[in-house]
């Protein structure tokens, strides 16, 4: 009759069973089965049942050292780690200089960082000693010139040589990794790109058990690359604070990501997301969120609570209306929303009372959501091009101080008189609008330095330019000037760059 592991625990637990012999038969499983999933099944239920005699550790110490299975292995020193961890400092000494598999050579560490006494710490700092990577190699130098070494835990010795295995791993695997070290341990991980430059396809799937591992990391890119799934290992990274998933292939956030309460900046943008989950309010100490191109329809009502948030990046989504939950977000400094279906700017926005820079271009602003624009008293970038505006309302009351606009790709072809209290403009792009000539009003826009009216049809530069004394660049490429040789070169002379 077969033996199947689910079996031998079912009748255990019936009592049709008894202990003994239900362990007996797990280790004849073990050691004679071909199947691999019914060795490992059988060992993880010899783990949960418990198997404290001392007669069966030389079984384990064999598996772990003898048995061409990693998985196997693997789960061997996890046996021995739990209950023979008394007897586990030379076997894993043994099989430490042995073992080839990553994951099995970061288990035995593990166990070693269990097993205390100045043995265990002394055999650590030897093996730290041989590490050949220069910058673990400079770090553990300076410890020992500063006597500092032996001041180290054996948790502290034991995190340190798994972060040397992983980058030694990765260096192997990959073309190159870029890293940074604080203390010793990994700080910053930078593995973008890293499918298109892999020798061993299976790397990818071993990546996510390392983050177990890397306790120190701060920050993580893994951009391009063309991932599909967030891996849960990730919320074992307790201090990451800076996290970057742009250019992969996510289709949505797992709830269990809001765990990451540590992140304050991160980078979705460029991925295939089509909703947030309902806790990412929980990320309450975000600063910087880019979630540009992306397929977001709306945003989750627990959004308000990421009130540290100082810019957000919207972009390029799928957007109709400003959604109510932005307004609560007080501390916003940079607003990006362009390239959406947004049509109405509500008046809430003015809630903002943080918002320097304002992005809206790419969507179908009505001109009258200019005028609430203009309410916003710490507004100083705005950007407003590709909208089909085809006039600005002629009752500008501003309350701000406006130093960048651009109205670039409308339909503009003149400015209401209110236009020119606008007094704090600094840059202005009108270009590929339909002007025939110079707007009066901005002859009065004194503190203008940039001035861009590319592709439209203006025919003539009218003389007032030049006593817009702190102009430096003018932009008339892909229009119809005439020539005016003698009036450009004045115009040079009063120091306006221009491009015609």
């Amino acid at each position: 009759m077969e033996l199947f592991p689910s079996r031998i625990l079912e009748e255990l637990e019936l009592n049709k069973l008894d202990k003994k012999t239900a362990i007996s038969n797990l280790l004849s499983l073990i050691s004679n089965s071909s199947n691999i999933n019914k060795r490992l099944e059988s060992i993880k239920i010899l783990k949960t049942i418990g198997i404290k005699g001392k007669e069966f550790f030389p079984f384990f110490e064999n598996l772990m050292i003898s048995d061409s299975n990693d998985r196997i292995r693997k789960i061997a020193i996890r046996i021995i780690r739990k209950f023979f961890i008394d007897n586990a400092f030379e076997p894993m000494c043994w099989a430490y200089k042995h073992e080839e598999s990553i994951k099995c050579i970061l288990e035995i560490i593990s166990t070693l960082s269990k097993i205390n006494g100045s043995l265990t710490k002394e055999y650590l700092i030897k093996q730290l000693s041989e590490m050949e990577i220069s910058k673990f190699r400079e770090f553990i130098t300076n410890l020992n010139e500063r006597n500092n070494l032996t001041s180290l835990s054996i948790n502290e010795l034991s995190e340190i040589l798994q972060n040397y295995h992983i980058v030694k791993y990765l260096l192997e695997k990959f073309k190159r990794i870029q890293y940074k070290l604080q203390n010793g341990r990994i700080y910053d991980l930078n593995l973008s790109f890293m499918i298109y430059n892999i020798y061993d396809p299976k790397v990818m799937g071993i990546l996510p058990s390392f983050f177990k591992y890397l306790t120190n990391l701060h920050q993580l890119d893994l951009q391009l690359n063309k991932f599909t799934i967030i891996p849960k290992s990730i919320i074992k990274l307790p201090v990451l604070k800076t996290l970057n998933l742009s250019n992969n292939h996510f289709r949505y956030l797992p709830e269990y990501f809001s765990q990451l309460t540590s992140l304050i900046n991160l980078n979705l943008s460029y991925n295939d997301i089509r909703y947030l989950p309902k806790n990412f309010g929980e990320l309450k100490d975000l600063e910087s969120l880019d979630l540009k191109h992306n397929q977001l329809l709306k945003i989750p009502l627990t959004f308000k609570k990421l009130t540290c948030l100082k810019h957000l990046n919207l972009h390029g989504n799928k957007l109709e209306h400003i959604p109510n939950e932005l307004f609560y977000l007080k501390g916003l400094i940079h607003l990006e929303l362009g390239l959406n279906e947004i049509e109405d700017i509500p008046t809430e926005i003015t809630q903002l009372s943080s918002l320097q820079k304002l992005c809206l271009g790419g969507n179908c602003i009505s001109p009258a959501s200019f005028l609430t624009l203009m309410n916003m008293k710490r507004l100083s970038d705005l950007e407003l091009y590709d909208n089909k505006l085809t006039m600005i309302p002629d009752n500008i009351r501003t309350k701000n101080r406006l130093k960048n606009l651009s109205l670039h790709n409308n339909r503009l072809e003149g400015l209401p008189t209110t236009f020119t209290r606008l007094n704090h403009l600094e840059s202005l792009d009108l270009s590929w609008n339909n002007y025939t000539k110079f707007p009066e009003e901005i002859s009065e826009l004194t503190s203008l330095k940039f001035l861009n009216l590319s592709g439209n049809k203006i025919t003539h530069i009218p003389s007032w330019i030049i006593n817009l004394k702190n102009l430096r660049s003018l932009n008339l490429i892909y229009n119809k000037i005439h020539d005016q040789t003698d009036f450009l070169a004045k115009m040079e002379q009063h120091g306006i760059s221009i491009q015609i």
